[in-house]
C-alpha cells in the first residue's frame, strides 16, 4: 500500500478513536461485540437520569466500518426511538410495574408515568445530541479525505478493553 494510503488510513483510524472518545465523554460505556472471534459492532450503555439501564447495540456485521457507517448506526438509533414505545417495553418489566404501582400506593419514592415519560424524553434528546456530535467528527473527516477509508472494528479496538482504556 502506497504511504499516502497508509498514513490515510492510520488518521481514518485515530478518527473513529475520536469518536469513540467523544461516546465516552457524554457519559457512554463502549462494549466491543464479537462474533467467531471477529468484532463485528458496539454496544453502548448508560442509564437514564432515572436509573433505567440502557444499552443499544450498533450492529457492523456485513458492513463496512468507517465514520460514516458509525455515524449512521447512531442516527438510527436515535431515529429509532419512540418514547412511548420505550415505556411500553419496560412496563413489562415485573420491578418496573412495580415501582409504579408503589407510587399508586402512595410511597413518595417510586414514580409516576409522566415522570418516566420525561425520563425516557431526556434520554431521546441525549441520543440526538450524541448523534449530532459523532457527525461533527465526521464532517471533519470529510474536510480531511476526498474518500471514505473502511476498516475493520479490529484495527480499532487490538484488544477488548482498548474500546474502553485507549481511545
Amino acid at each position: 500500500m502506497e504511504k499516502s494510503k497508509v498514513e490515510n488510513r492510520e488518521k481514518a483510524i485515530r478518527m473513529i478513536k475520536s469518536a469513540f472518545d467523544i461516546i465516552k465523554e457524554k457519559g457512554f460505556a463502549i462494549h466491543p461485540y464479537e462474533e467467531k472471534d471477529v468484532y463485528c459492532g458496539i454496544e453502548i450503555e448508560d442509564q437514564t437520569s432515572d436509573g433505567v439501564n440502557m444499552i443499544h447495540f450498533l450492529d457492523f456485521r456485513n458492513k463496512e466500518f468507517g465514520i460514516y457507517s458509525l455515524c449512521y448506526e447512531l442516527y438510527k438509533i436515535y431515529e429509532g426511538f419512540d418514547v412511548d414505545n420505550e415505556i411500553a417495553i419496560h412496563r413489562q418489566d415485573e420491578g418496573y410495574r412495580d415501582a409504579i404501582h408503589r407510587y399508586d400506593e402512595g410511597y413518595r419514592d417510586a414514580f409516576r408515568i409522566s415522570q418516566s415519560v420525561r425520563d425516557f424524553e431526556r434520554w431521546e434528546k441525549r441520543l440526538k445530541d450524541l448523534s449530532n456530535s459523532v457527525n461533527a467528527v465526521r464532517s471533519k473527516y470529510e474536510m480531511m479525505f476526498d474518500e471514505d477509508f473502511s476498516i475493520t472494528l479490529s484495527e480499532v479496538l487490538s484488544t477488548k478493553e482498548d474500546a474502553l482504556n485507549d481511545t
